[in-house]
Protein backbone atom coordinates (compact mmCIF):
# COMPACT_ATOMS: atom_id res chain seq x y z
CA UNK A 1 0.00 0.00 0.00
CA UNK A 2 1.38 3.40 -0.96
CA UNK A 3 1.46 6.50 1.20
CA UNK A 4 -1.37 8.06 -0.78
CA UNK A 5 -3.70 5.09 -0.21
CA UNK A 6 -3.02 5.03 3.52
CA UNK A 7 -3.53 8.79 3.82
CA UNK A 8 -6.98 8.55 2.26
CA UNK A 9 -8.22 5.45 4.03
CA UNK A 10 -11.78 5.70 5.37
CA UNK A 11 -10.64 4.61 8.84
CA UNK A 12 -8.06 7.36 9.10
CA UNK A 13 -10.53 9.95 7.77
CA UNK A 14 -13.11 8.90 10.36
CA UNK A 15 -10.66 8.93 13.25
CA UNK A 16 -9.30 12.39 12.50
CA UNK A 17 -12.63 14.00 11.62
CA UNK A 18 -14.36 12.57 14.69
CA UNK A 19 -12.16 14.50 17.09
CA UNK A 20 -12.54 17.80 15.23
CA UNK A 21 -16.29 17.40 14.86
CA UNK A 22 -16.70 16.74 18.59
CA UNK A 23 -14.68 19.83 19.40
CA UNK A 24 -16.40 22.08 16.88
CA UNK A 25 -19.87 20.85 17.85
CA UNK A 26 -19.35 21.38 21.55
CA UNK A 27 -17.80 24.82 21.05
CA UNK A 28 -20.73 25.88 18.88
CA UNK A 29 -23.20 24.50 21.44
CA UNK A 30 -21.59 26.44 24.28
CA UNK A 31 -21.61 29.54 22.08
CA UNK A 32 -25.31 29.09 21.32
CA UNK A 33 -26.16 28.79 24.99
CA UNK A 34 -24.09 31.89 25.73
CA UNK A 35 -25.79 33.88 22.98
CA UNK A 36 -29.23 32.89 24.25
CA UNK A 37 -28.30 33.69 27.85
CA UNK A 38 -26.96 37.09 26.80
CA UNK A 39 -29.82 38.20 24.56
CA UNK A 40 -32.90 36.42 25.94
CA UNK A 41 -33.77 37.36 29.51
CA UNK A 42 -36.32 35.55 31.67
CA UNK A 43 -39.55 37.52 31.60
CA UNK A 44 -43.29 37.02 31.63
CA UNK A 45 -43.64 38.57 28.16
CA UNK A 46 -44.12 36.07 25.32
CA UNK A 47 -41.32 35.64 22.80
CA UNK A 48 -41.63 34.98 19.09
CA UNK A 49 -40.70 31.38 18.44
CA UNK A 50 -41.67 31.13 14.78
CA UNK A 51 -42.07 33.70 12.06
CA UNK A 52 -43.56 32.94 8.67
CA UNK A 53 -43.01 35.18 5.65
CA UNK A 54 -46.64 34.81 4.56
CA UNK A 55 -48.49 34.94 7.88
CA UNK A 56 -46.06 36.79 10.14
CA UNK A 57 -45.77 35.63 13.74
CA UNK A 58 -47.50 32.30 14.15
CA UNK A 59 -46.02 30.90 17.37
CA UNK A 60 -45.38 32.62 20.68
CA UNK A 61 -43.84 31.06 23.77
CA UNK A 62 -42.00 31.62 27.00
CA UNK A 63 -38.33 32.46 27.36
CA UNK A 64 -37.21 28.96 28.35
CA UNK A 65 -38.55 27.43 25.13
CA UNK A 66 -35.74 29.13 23.20
CA UNK A 67 -33.33 26.78 25.01
CA UNK A 68 -35.07 23.77 23.44
CA UNK A 69 -33.38 24.36 20.08
CA UNK A 70 -29.79 23.91 21.32
CA UNK A 71 -30.92 21.11 23.63
CA UNK A 72 -32.59 19.08 20.90
CA UNK A 73 -29.76 19.71 18.45
CA UNK A 74 -27.31 18.52 21.11
CA UNK A 75 -29.32 15.32 21.57
CA UNK A 76 -29.28 14.64 17.82
CA UNK A 77 -25.58 15.54 17.68
CA UNK A 78 -24.70 13.04 20.41
CA UNK A 79 -27.04 10.43 18.94
CA UNK A 80 -25.49 10.70 15.49
CA UNK A 81 -21.98 10.49 16.88
CA UNK A 82 -22.96 7.49 19.00
CA UNK A 83 -24.41 5.77 15.96
CA UNK A 84 -21.23 6.64 14.04
CA UNK A 85 -19.16 5.02 16.79
CA UNK A 86 -21.26 1.85 16.53
CA UNK A 87 -20.77 1.78 12.77
CA UNK A 88 -17.03 2.34 13.16
CA UNK A 89 -16.81 -0.68 15.47
CA UNK A 90 -18.32 -2.73 12.65
CA UNK A 91 -15.74 -1.32 10.21
CA UNK A 92 -18.27 0.79 8.28
CA UNK A 93 -16.00 3.82 8.35
CA UNK A 94 -17.48 5.62 5.37
CA UNK A 95 -21.00 5.54 6.84
CA UNK A 96 -19.60 6.63 10.21
CA UNK A 97 -17.82 9.58 8.59
CA UNK A 98 -21.00 10.64 6.80
CA UNK A 99 -22.91 10.52 10.09
CA UNK A 100 -20.22 12.61 11.77
CA UNK A 101 -20.46 15.32 9.15
CA UNK A 102 -24.25 15.09 9.26
CA UNK A 103 -24.17 15.71 12.99
CA UNK A 104 -22.15 18.84 12.37
CA UNK A 105 -24.83 20.00 9.94
CA UNK A 106 -27.40 19.52 12.71
CA UNK A 107 -25.40 21.84 14.95
CA UNK A 108 -25.16 24.43 12.16
CA UNK A 109 -28.92 24.23 11.63
CA UNK A 110 -29.46 24.87 15.33
CA UNK A 111 -27.09 27.83 15.15
CA UNK A 112 -29.06 29.33 12.27
CA UNK A 113 -32.33 28.84 14.15
CA UNK A 114 -30.95 30.44 17.32
CA UNK A 115 -29.54 33.36 15.35
CA UNK A 116 -32.94 33.91 13.74
CA UNK A 117 -34.75 33.75 17.10
CA UNK A 118 -32.34 36.16 18.74
CA UNK A 119 -32.58 38.50 15.77
CA UNK A 120 -36.39 38.46 15.78
CA UNK A 121 -36.70 38.96 19.53
CA UNK A 122 -34.07 41.67 19.92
Amino acid sequence: MTDMESALSPEKLYRTSRVWIWRAGLIIQVGLLGIIAFFIRPSSDPLILRYNAFFGVDLLGTWWQVYLIPGISLLFFIGNLGLAALLARRSAYLAATILCYGSLLIIFSGAIAVAALVSINS
